[in-house]
């Protein structure tokens, strides 16, 4: 009796069909058609999510730097549609993927993705990160972020649509 892992059909983990799932990776348009295709690679055993997940990190090093970031946010944005712990078995994944590959790429996808944190995600898309990705909360730049959010909680805490103390004592002493 085979196991068949419910994301997979059966013929996925076979030689033939990885570079299938590899294609479908690659190919996809968005971070949720990625977030789908990374789910269905959390069922493969690990050495073939390496090996799938070593052709991601392949066209993102191997990218302009703007084809890069844009790669990279893509991934990070897919990481958040999964949940938690298959997140993180795919960016262990990635991790491991750089393994075969030269030291400089596994620094400048580090690059690529602090950056892609601080300058195109949200404060909220940072802190689910944080939950899927440890090395946050290790970087230098974490301090750095975790300012942001902060900064971004209070402008939240006041509401939009209504003026500023400031506002009304302006409008105050004119009247």
């Amino acid at each position: 009796m085979t196991f068949i892992h419910p994301n997979l059909s059966e013929h996925y983990g076979t030689g033939a069909e990885l570079p299938a799932l590899a294609e479908r990776i690659n190919g996809a348009g968005d971070h949720l058609e990625l977030a789908a295709a990374l789910n269905d690679a959390t069922a493969l055993p690990r050495v073939e999510l390496r090996r799938v997940m070593r052709t991601l990190v392949r066209r993102e090093g191997g990218a302009s730097p703007n084809a890069a970031h844009e790669l990279a946010a893509r991934r990070l944005r897919a990481l958040l549609q999964l949940d938690v712990e298959a997140a993180r078995v795919i960016a262990r994944a990635c991790t491991d993927a750089f393994v075969d590959l030269p030291d400089r790429w596994q620094e400048r996808s580090c690059e690529i993705e602090l950056s892609v944190i601080k300058n195109a995600l949200h404060a909220r898309e940072f802190l689910a990160l944080t939950e899927i990705l440890p090395w946050l909360h290790q970087a230098e730049s974490a301090s750095w972020l975790q300012a942001r959010l902060d900064r971004e909680r209070d402008t939240d805490a006041l509401p939009t649509n209504e003026p500023t103390n400031d506002q009304t004592q302006g409008v105050i002493e004119r009247v």
